[in-house]
């Protein structure tokens, strides 16, 4: 069995070069992987499952292509498109799971998740994903007007960039007392938010595996593979 994992590709109809790497990646895994995990940052925004922009259908063709050859479609809300719902996976076959996956393989414990929920330090991000989490505020948000909602995700999005480039990377990065929690149970933690692509390796044989975000200028992303009998291996997926 072959998994294949990926974060942070920030798809959207202004960067149709990273959408063509997504697609390319997707079908070139056709008949190859059984599962794929989108960990997190999807979609640089998402406004609801009824969005009706026309660019989606090129991202859920060959998904619906991928998950008819056989492979499980595994998707886990980042910090961007937390309001992505079970509806627009139903268009392809994809499942929503919860924050934290566990992989038990015959020689790793595995744990998946965005990797957003480590980043402890950072008080004013935490508190906004505890808000933006809450089944109210996110009915409150879908109640609104299709309209309004994109123009709210991009004040949103505005606002994040100006934070990020106001707090100091050591903040915005994993905490070491949530990292060793988190690995309590596990070989393996594989996750994304960070942008920092790296295999750490850890005390007691444990690694902490990060992918990459998807840069549309390198026209490259830093994804994992695994297969049952081999570990997590990072790899360059060139576009």
């Amino acid at each position: 069995m072959q998994r294949l994992f990926i974060s942070d590709l920030h798809l959207s109809a202004d960067h149709p070069r990273l959408v063509r790497g997504f697609v390319d990646l997707v079908k070139a895994s056709i008949g190859h992987v059984h599962e794929l995990y989108i960990l997190g940052d999807w979609f640089e925004t998402w406004i609801g499952d009824d969005d009706d922009a026309a660019w989606l259908n090129d991202i859920t063709t060959p998904l619906a292509q991928l998950h008819q050859s056989g492979c499980r479609i595994v998707v886990v809300h980042g910090n961007r498109d937390f309001l992505l719902g079970s509806a627009f996976l139903a268009r392809f076959g994809g499942e929503l799971c919860a924050d934290v996956i566990w992989l038990d393989t015959p020689i790793q414990r595995i744990r998946l998740e965005h990797g957003d929920a480590l980043c402890t330090d950072d008080v004013k991000y935490q508190a906004f994903r505890s808000m933006s989490r809450d089944p109210a505020w996110q009915q409150g948000m879908l109640s609104q007007p299709l309209e309004q909602r994109r123009q709210i995700a991009q004040l949103m999005r505005m606002q994040s960039q100006m934070n990020a480039a106001n707090t100091p990377e050591n903040i915005m990065d994993v905490n070491a007392t949530a990292v060793a929690e988190a690995l309590h149970d596990a070989d393996v933690l594989l996750h994304g938010h960070t942008h920092r692509p790296l295999t750490h390796h850890l005390p007691q044989g444990k690694q902490r595996v990060v992918l990459g975000d998807w840069r549309e200028h390198l026209g490259e992303a830093v994804i994992a593979r695994q297969t049952d009998d081999q570990p997590v291996v990072l790899e360059l997926w060139q576009f």
